[in-house]
């Protein structure tokens, strides 16, 4: 039977093509930024990138509670898969406690069903930024700039290992040193606890944690050496004078 006049043709692969399976993305009506008026409120989380001396890309997941911007974690690997994104919160609420809210973007890992599961055995609310528009999840991205400035942008690693030592010691400075002009001077830590006594025995339990591991590491463990980590200013010096 011939085809009607004025009927479209279609080709036989173009019929039997299957629709890819489009997810529905949840709803973007993020609150106003605001800081929160206790711990634990809500979190802001994401994700940065940068390169090995081997060319090797990796990643970073990083959280940061918005009350009084401590970096509660910085998750370091070569991917970084939604249900490692689950293991890392759970990692954090063993001795912060459970956020109420935590503010994303909208990446992959974010969206993913495993978060979603997640979040709703933990009653954590997700609560995602539109499209485009960073600044709603301003506190995480303040932080992800004096990151890597600090570390990503400082030094050229040759390992994974190297980076996440420079992190560790990154995350001291910025949690318990570094004064914060928002925070009416004071780092992150004296912050909480001034302000939030009763989370006074979370700060203890992760000092003396970390005050352990470093002078009992388990046996047959090399901490990495600082020693190979080079400023990315001096190697493009030197590799200034090898070209005169």
């Amino acid at each position: 039977m011939e085809p009607q006049a004025g009927a479209p043709c279609l080709l036989r692969n173009e019929v039997n093509k299957r629709r890819k399976h489009k997810w529905r993305l949840p709803a973007r009506h993020p609150a106003p930024l605001a800081v929160p008026e206790a711990v634990n409120q809500c979190w802001s989380v994401d994700f940065m990138s940068d390169a090995l001396w081997d060319g090797r890309r990796f990643r970073t997941f990083n959280v940061v509670d918005d009350y009084n911007r401590e970096a509660l974690a910085i998750e370091i690997d070569l991917s970084l898969p939604s249900l490692r994104v689950v293991r890392v919160l759970d990692r954090v609420a063993e001795t912060r406690g459970l956020p109420q809210k935590i503010r994303f973007d909208n990446g992959p890992e974010f969206t993913a069903v495993a978060v979603a599961e997640w979040a709703e055995q933990n009653g954590v609310e997700l609560e995602f930024i539109k499209p485009g528009k960073p600044m709603q999840n301003g506190f995480i991205e303040r932080f992800n700039r004096t990151y890597r400035e600090a570390v990503l942008d400082m030094y050229i690693f040759e390992s994974l290992n190297q980076v996440r030592s420079q992190t560790d010691a990154c995350l001291e400075i910025y949690n318990h040193h570094r004064p914060h002009d928002s925070l009416g001077g004071m780092p992150p830590s004296e912050y909480l606890t001034k302000h939030n006594p009763e989370s006074l025995h979370f700060r203890l339990a992760l000092i003396v944690g970390g005050l352990h591991a470093r002078r009992n590491p388990p046996t047959g463990t090399r901490l990495p050496s600082t020693k190979k980590f080079r400023s990315k200013s001096s190697s493009r010096k030197s590799g200034r004078a090898a070209e005169a």
